[in-house]
């Protein structure tokens, strides 16, 4: 009688292909993983530049508001004209405490509308002096404390706070927290629309523009750090956990820009940025 031998595999070639299986799921797991957080950083830098171009938009296209029944707003006529955004980076909420560098907070400019006649004898002023000056007196006031402050009829404030989409930071070069403002503003007198920038490393240069100080200190405040601002470029390295790359996106501002063509962004490996390593 002749035996029948049976066909099949052996425990060696079983646990190859078992071991074989595994190491191609871990290779596409990561393979994935690396994909989903290339993309996810991608995002924070291109939703950030996005937000930073929408800023000039908001300039352009403003509209008047008030919670004080005393300031005509009907129409758009008003004692007080909305002149730009104050966009500020590592700023604290409150003292002693800290920004992580995904919140970004924006202010509206807000001054005193002046007629043709008083422009012209602002002639040949900056636009950092025009704001400046007792004429226009530009400033970021709490429009809850205006409804009851007879002293705020002719000026009123909003601020909105912006996270960088998937945790990602606003650093400065050097890696530390970015402390920096970006100032788009439009002349008082010609309408033309100018950046100002600042940037410090120090962490002690940078202000807070929040109520928490109360509204005389918010205002004084920013009119006293208008002085401190330049046309120079800023440079906003932006990091996040999801960043796989050995430098940081550098997302640039030019200081004189008109538009939102001054917000590029630079490559990444390239000479000129200004983002290479990481903190």
């Amino acid at each position: 009688m002749s035996l029948r031998r049976q066909k099949g595999f052996t425990i060696i070639e079983v646990s190859l292909f078992l071991a074989l299986s595994s190491f191609l799921m871990i290779g596409l797991i990561v393979g994935t993983n690396m994909s989903v957080s290339r993309q996810r950083y991608n995002d924070s830098i291109n939703n950030f530049a996005d937000y930073l171009r929408g800023a000039y938009s908001d300039v352009l296209n403003v509209s008047n508001y008030s919670t004080d029944s005393s300031d005509n707003f009907n129409g758009g006529r008003s004692t007080t004209a909305v002149y730009g955004k104050f966009i500020v980076f590592g700023e604290a909420e409150t003292a002693g405490s800290t920004n992580s560098g995904t919140t970004v907070y924006s202010y509206d400019v807000v001054g005193n509308a002046i007629s043709s006649s008083i422009a012209s004898g602002l002639t040949g002023n900056t636009i950092l002096d025009m704001l400046q000056s007792n004429t226009i007196k530009a400033a970021i006031i709490d429009n809850t404390d205006c409804q009851s402050a007879s002293a705020c009829n002719n000026s009123f404030y909003r601020m909105e706070s912006y996270n960088i989409p998937w945790e990602g930071r606003a650093e400065s070069s050097s890696g530390a927290l970015a402390r920096a403002a970006v100032l788009i503003v439009r002349s008082p007198i010609t309408g033309t629309i100018r950046t100002y920038t600042f940037s410090t490393d120090s962490g002690s240069e940078l202000p807070s523009f929040h109520l928490s100080l109360g509204v005389a200190s918010a205002r004084d405040n920013f009119r006293t750090f208008l002085s401190r601002m330049s046309q120079n470029d800023l440079d906003l390295c932006i990091d996040s956990d999801d960043n796989q790359n050995t430098n940081r996106r550098d997302v640039r501002v030019i200081g004189r820009a008109s538009n939102s063509t001054g917000v590029f962004l630079v490559e990444m490996d390239g000479n000129d940025s200004k983002c290479t390593g990481r903190g």
